[in-house]
């Protein structure tokens, strides 16, 4: 009788572990699915064009690689565009995700976008909550309200395109501008 209760008791176990482990199974592998499967601190990474010159860079204090969707979050990035002939464009915020590879990046919260003058154009600030930066075509884009910062004007707008290739930017609309006039109260 011993011999049966223990037999009995060591069959109720084993059902009971295969079952658990049974079900338990799929919650970790949805939990793994969501998670990071890269956490990186001090990043600095520098994708170059096919003559080996730099194309962009992202620096980001925190950045998180999820595998599902090859999507990257960064903390308060950095993406410069660089540019053959001319400076490079500076996009920053708070918070920026990276979907397929580095083609396509989502920014938001605080985002700037900057361009120091050169011979195609002024110095000039872009400034939006939300902006989507495409990468290989070095477009950006907002459907959000923009301030547009150059010396003597500012313009705002609702939703912008900026081809930073060209260093052109069309306002899309709402659009109404203040010049400034910094430079007359000069002596």
């Amino acid at each position: 009788m011993l011999k049966l209760f223990g037999f009995i008791s060591i069959t109720i176990a084993m059902l009971c572990s295969t079952w658990f482990l049974h079900h338990t199974a799929p919650l970790s592998t949805a939990l793994s699915e969501n998670a990071p499967d890269a956490y990186m601190d001090h990043v600095t990474a520098m994708i170059l064009d096919k003559t080996g010159n730099p194309r962009i860079k992202i620096a980001s204090p925190k950045m998180m690689h999820y595998a599902k969707d090859d999507q990257s979050h960064f903390l308060h990035p950095a993406l410069t565009i660089y540019r053959t002939d001319c400076k490079p464009w500076v996009v920053t915020s708070l918070h920026a995700e990276a979907i397929q590879g580095m083609n396509e990046i989502n920014f938001w919260q605080d985002v700037v976008l900057h361009h120091a003058s050169d011979r195609k154009g002024p110095d000039t600030v872009i400034k939006t909550p939300r902006l989507t930066v495409y990468t290989k075509t070095q477009l950006a884009t907002t459907q959000d309200a923009i301030t547009l910062i150059q010396p003597d004007l500012i313009s705002q707008a609702t939703g912008m395109i900026a081809d930073m290739h060209e260093s052109r930017i069309q306002l899309l609309s709402e659009a109404r501008a203040f010049y400034t006039n910094i430079n007359s109260n000069k002596s």
